[in-house]
């Protein structure tokens, strides 16, 4: 596409460049974990000249990773939550010159102090908030590669939160955090009119040729809601991805999704043991709900994957192999996308347990950059065994068991092992 050019020039250097020609009255950035060692990188690339300007961050991370960001020295404001009120009443403040330190959802530090203000009250209209002004961005900016196409993407979200308590997600944190310090009920969907709504204005204003469902659980939802979803949808039938759980599949959504134009969906188990699911996880579906909800897809025309994890606290070779078995129970329809491992974020259940049984640091967080920093270190399940088995993970699923012992060995890291795992993976791909 002509509307996709790469950049040769540094990032930090262009991002430079940009604050001595835009001389901004603030800085304003939001991080999830993965992402925040760049948005540090950039904040410390200030000539100190900007170091000045109030900066002030925002995001899943910023919730809770605030000490973190204190700690690096990289900002003085950190907002916690929701921002669209917060960020507003902070803007005009500086407008008017009038005190930062007191604005309800953000945590400020003053004179080496930090000063902890209590969560925004006001709940957020998910109904009124205005459209994201996608036009400060360059165009190539919404180009990503999925199912085999450049495309331009667009995010759409639907629901704001998760109903479900998984451990190793954040989501059941907002919940609880607003529970604790607000009035504000965290977990709430727009409604299918305010969808509908900003998928023409993006469609109008932008054109968009695929939705990114920006929503932890897509079909969490009742029937009626589902079938106002498809009925709205199937006057665009813009191609979109969406993450759900098997619990929320059935044949019956199953066809409505086909309606819609679906194009890949993910669908997360996250292991196969399922006494390490319910006692550990907090997922207390059973085998044979999620392989129902992977057989609800078979016969339908768009792609299905299945999200699982190996590396949690208290996990070892043996529990990693029963999820590996659990996959090799679902349909064939399901796409081989290996095992990713466990990261434990700030805010999320097991990365309090990882760091109380002494198998995480509790001054680290997960850089995406720097893929040692988001493991656990456990005797029973060392990194070096994690590493082999996320290279070997798709062979696992795929290949038959008399090959296991060939697969093991190219688990390694060393040439031999290399070589076998090169060997394998050509005679998968022959298939």
């Amino acid at each position: 596409d002509s509307s996709i050019k790469f950049k040769s020039t540094n990032m930090l250097d262009d991002w430079v460049d940009k604050v001595e020609e835009f001389n901004p009255d603030i800085i304003a950035l939001s991080v999830v974990e993965g992402t925040y060692s760049v948005g540090r990188a950039i904040i410390r690339a200030l000539p100190d000249k900007h170091r000045k300007i109030p900066i002030l961050w925002g995001g899943v991370f910023a919730t809770f990773g605030t000490e973190v960001i204190f700690r690096d020295n990289v900002g003085d404001f950190v907002c916690r939550g929701e921002g669209e009120h917060s960020l507003v009443e902070f803007c005009h403040r500086v407008c008017n010159g009038k005190s930062l330190y007191d604005i309800p959802g953000i945590w400020a530090r003053q004179d080496g102090k930090i000063i902890r203000n209590s969560l925004n009250s006001e709940p957020v209209d998910l109904e009124t908030l205005p459209f994201p002004d996608y036009s400060l961005f360059e165009e190539q900016a919404f180009y990503r590669p999925m199912q085999g196409r450049i495309r331009k993407v667009f995010p759409i979200e639907t629901q704001r939160g998760c109903p479900f308590k998984c451990t190793f997600c954040n989501s059941p944190a907002k919940t609880s955090l607003y529970k604790n310090e607000s009035e504000v009920r965290f977990y709430r969907k727009k409604s299918i009119k305010a969808v509908r709504d900003e998928i023409e204005h993006i469609q109008n204003e932008y054109g968009v040729d695929f939705i990114y469902m920006l929503t932890d659980t897509f079909l969490a939802m009742s029937d009626r809601e589902f079938d106002e979803l498809v009925e709205m949808y199937s006057d665009f039938r813009i191609p979109f991805w969406m993450n759900t759980s098997p619990q929320t599949m059935t044949k019956y959504r199953a066809k409505g999704l086909e309606k819609m134009n679906l194009l890949r969906m993910n669908m997360g188990f996250q292991h196969g043991n399922s006494d390490f699911r319910k006692e550990i996880l907090k997922r207390s579906s059973s085998e044979q709900s999620i392989v129902k909800g992977f057989e609800s897809c078979i016969g339908s025309n768009f792609t299905v994957a299945a999200d699982c994890m190996l590396g949690f606290p208290g996990e070892n070779r043996e529990l990693a192999f029963d999820t590996i078995e659990m996959f090799r129970k679902l349909p064939d329809i399901v796409e081989p996308t290996g095992g990713f491992i466990f990261a434990p974020f700030h805010g999320t259940e097991l990365r309090q347990k990882a760091v109380e049984t002494g198998c995480y640091d509790k001054d680290l967080f997960c850089d995406f950059a720097d893929q040692h920093s988001c493991m656990i270190s456990q005797p029973q399940f060392p990194k070096e065994e994690i590493l082999g088995l996320v290279k070997t993970y798709i062979l696992y699923q795929t290949m038959p068991k008399s090959k296991w012992k060939l697969i093991e060995k190219a688990e390694d890291n060393t040439k031999e092992g290399n070589q076998i795992f090169e060997q394998l993976v050509t005679e998968l791909c022959k298939k």
